[in-house]
């Protein structure tokens, strides 16, 4: 009797720890989402970019699923085709953006899933969404490398039309031909100065001469008298209109040499000022330069040696993809999903 009731103790302990074990593996390993009735879709990228089976879905931040296969699309050969599970609750809409992101610049990969906006239909299971991968590292070098580069170009432009300015070839013309046609104005000027006083004598040589004959002719003279007349209004609208162009070529001429004085004053300040920034200049040229070789370097030793920039202990390897979440679990990434 007493070896009976041992056996039974023995049986109970066993099915306690069993039960016991199961109910652990149900907590650890989220089990429970075999049964559930859960969502999927098919996410079409350019490029898987790292995403193996069992990497986890976000939705909003929050993870609701997790890959369950990785294939080329079959109707496009460009496209790779991410057939992803999530929670009924996920609700994905038309408008939701899907992209790859990672933990970190090299952290695992997973998929964010955006909700969209309220107002856009939801997709129903099995249907297809067009996703964007993330911008990798090296791409990011790249583009870093081409900017510096477009800079030492710059840089380089800018130093020889420093240099060029300096030299003041181009400009010393340009103000001399500008000082010539002013002196010509004024010349000019000048000249039509005894054109009118000229003018004026004639006008009163015809008056004279109107006069004369108006005693010689008699009634006759009176049409050549209203004639030198209208001469004469002529000769005072000529003359004042020729005065008023006097007085605003000297404006002009004045504010002309003024403007002049002001530019080779401009001229003077920017030469001493590229005089003064020529050091920082050539400077900042090796300073790009040296930037641009560093980048060139860093991308190349990169691509050689990724395993530089990988915490040890942090690799994923293909073969362990098959471990779905439980890995990224482990190491306290994403939570489970809680309703």
């Amino acid at each position: 009797m007493q070896v009976f009731r041992s056996e039974i103790k023995v049986g109970l302990l066993i099915l306690v720890s069993l039960v016991l074990l199961v109910a652990g593996i149900f907590m650890v390993s989220n089990l429970r989402t075999l049964w559930e009735d859960r969502k999927s879709y098919v996410l079409l990228f350019p490029t898987a970019d790292g995403v193996t089976k069992g990497s986890p879905v976000w939705y909003a931040g929050l993870a609701v699923g997790e890959v369950t296969r990785v294939r080329i699309a079959g109707e496009s050969n460009d496209r790779i085709a991410v057939t992803v599970r999530v929670h009924p609750d996920a609700r994905v809409r038309s408008d939701s953006r899907v992209s790859i992101r990672s933990h970190g610049m090299m952290g695992a990969k997973y998929i964010e899933i955006s909700p969209g906006s309220p107002d856009a239909p939801e997709l129903r299971s099995g249907e297809t969404i067009e996703g964007r991968s993330q911008a990798s590292l090296s791409d990011v070098i790249e583009t870093g490398r081409r900017v510096a580069d477009h800079l030492v170009e710059l840089v380089q432009e800018t130093y020889a039309l420093v240099r060029e300015i300096r030299s003041e070839s181009a400009l010393k013309e340009a103000v001399q031909n500008a000082g010539e046609f002013l002196a010509d104005l004024r010349d000019q000027g000048r000249q039509m100065r005894p054109v009118l006083k000229k003018l004026g004598t004639f006008a009163d040589s015809l008056d004279e001469t109107g006069k004369n004959l108006k005693r010689v002719s008699g009634d006759g003279g009176k049409e050549l008298t209203a004639l030198i007349g209208e001469l004469r209004e002529t000769n005072r609208g000529l003359q004042q209109k020729l005065e008023s162009l006097e007085k605003r070529l000297d404006g002009t001429l004045a504010t002309a040499g003024s403007g002049l004085s002001e530019a080779e004053g401009c001229v003077k300040d920017v030469r001493s000022m590229l005089i003064a920034s020529e050091d920082d200049i050539a400077a900042l040229l090796r300073h790009l330069k040296e930037t641009a070789r560093n980048l060139e370097h860093l991308s190349e030793d990169l691509r050689a040696h990724p395993w530089k920039i990988i915490r040890k202990g942090e690799r994923v390897s293909v073969e362990t993809g098959s471990a779905g979440t439980d890995l990224w679990r482990e190491k306290g990434r994403i939570g489970p999903y809680d309703r």
